[in-house]
């Protein structure tokens, strides 16, 4: 019985562990800080690569996307009054 539940106490070490480390990698990725950073030092070619991406998609969508960010900001501004 004592050995199953050293056994069990030994795994619940390494998950523990295992989840601190993926936790640790996961913050490189999702680190909004590192995020900002980039983006204010790269502001200019971030606007371009944006205005570039924005020609090349179908005015029908760009029309949807625009209709549904209003709507959205409406709504925003009807719950917050």
């Amino acid at each position: 019985m004592s050995s199953t539940i050293e056994e069990l106490q030994n795994k619940i070490e390494v998950l523990e562990e295992e989840n601190r480390i993926l936790k640790q990698k996961l913050h490189t990725y999702t680190n909004p800080e590192a995020k900002k950073k980039y983006y204010e030092a790269n502001k200019e070619k971030v606007k371009a690569k944006s205005k570039e991406y924005m020609k090349t998609v179908d005015p029908e969508k760009r029309k949807k996307w625009n209709r549904q960010a209003y709507l959205n900001k409406k709504k925003r501004l009807e719950e917050t009054n």
